[in-house]
């Protein structure tokens, strides 16, 4: 909606509502309209070399991630990523979705991805904001009706206030 919205502004136009993001919220504004055109070789040399840089980095680090995911089904993720040199992190306790995983950060496809495991499962490699990250399931809650339930009313008295504060 926000792409779409940016390309309907005309040349210093600003969109009166604001468009929610997964971290914040974004205000647009068009300063000037450039017509179609390819650049020159000077203007985006830079460019050009930094994404083969980074596309190289990505394709080793997937070779990686691979490698760590096939020794650690052998010999466990602990000893797999220390004979490679890896690191190996944890989230302090459990995660829920849409929150960060540690270094890792948040995104929908990471959550795909990780709640998508059974417990104890090992991923292939996943990509994330950085490389590739190869994560383990240790310990999963599901969904409970009866804790859902005694919580209910608090919950939805607790939306409800924060919807009065909004409203006021």
């Amino acid at each position: 909606a926000l792409v779409a919205k940016a390309f309907s502004l005309k040349a210093n136009e600003a969109s009166p509502e604001p468009f929610s993001l997964p971290r914040g919220v974004a205000f647009i504004s068009l300063s000037e309209i450039q017509a179609p055109r390819i650049p020159e070789f000077d203007e985006v040399k830079d460019k050009i070399k930094t994404e083969m840089v980074e596309g190289e980095a990505l394709k080793r680090a997937r070779t990686t991630a691979l490698e760590l995911s096939a020794l650690a089904r052998k010999e466990g993720l602990e000893k797999a990523a220390r004979s490679l040199g890896l690191v190996r992190k944890e989230t302090q306790g459990l995660v829920s979705r849409g929150s960060t995983f540690g270094d890792l950060g948040s995104s929908v496809t990471l959550d795909e991805d990780v709640f998508g495991l059974a417990e104890g499962s090992l991923s292939d490699p996943i990509r994330v904001s950085d490389g590739y990250a190869v994560v383990r399931v240790e310990e999963k809650h599901s969904f409970d009706p009866e804790a859902f339930a005694a919580q209910k009313a608090s919950l939805v008295s607790s939306l409800e206030a924060a919807k009065k504060d909004r409203l006021f």
